[in-house]
């Protein structure tokens, strides 16, 4: 009973400290309009992380058509493309699949993920650049019903919280640095 209350303490604080960080580096101002938004192509680095690649990428993909902040979202780059058009492209930096074992026994050896994100104009000039990174997928942190941690869960969390970012640039609003 003790070391089940002391992994939930444990999760509760990493829950409060965050799960996800958004290190931003590079933004100008965003268009005043844009009409298509083309989730492009992410580059898995690794030959082992495309399957994490394309992940991330179908899920930005329904997060941004979701939030419904753009009039079109499109999954693949046309061959010519508005001025004001926005292309989002990236690189999987990281998608460590972890330890099963070592996170059954000792809570520690999860999956890590961490990608770059870049925003282009139809110019192809870039317009915003963040990395993020994830230890912890939010969707797991509820210790009744644990199961091992996937990278897949982790790359739907950085592609949502990715979403929201560009969202929130393109509104004009900040994006925070650290995402809580």
């Amino acid at each position: 009973m003790l070391s089940k209350t002391l992994c939930v303490l444990a999760l509760s604080l990493l829950t409060l400290c965050g799960c996800t960080t958004l290190t931003k580096e590079y933004a100008s101002s965003p268009p005043e309009q844009t009409s298509i938004v083309v989730v492009g192509y992410f580059d898995p680095s690794r030959t082992e992380w495309e399957r994490d690649a394309l992940r991330f990428q179908r899920s930005l993909n329904a997060e941004l058509r979701a939030s419904g902040a753009f009039a079109e979202v499109r999954s693949s780059v046309p061959r010519s493309l508005p001025a004001d058009a926005l292309v989002i492209n990236g690189t999987v930096l990281d998608a460590y699949g972890g330890n099963d074992l070592a996170q059954a026994v000792l809570g520690l050896g999860g999956p890590s993920a961490q990608v770059e994100v870049r925003v282009s104009d139809g110019q192809d000039r870039v317009l915003l650049v963040f990395n993020q990174g994830s230890l912890i997928a939010r969707k797991h942190l509820d210790v009744r019903s644990w199961s091992p941690l996937e990278v897949s869960n982790l790359m739907d969390d950085l592609a949502a919280d990715a979403a929201h970012a560009i969202t929130r640039w393109r509104e004009g609003k900040p994006i925070n640095d650290t995402l809580f």
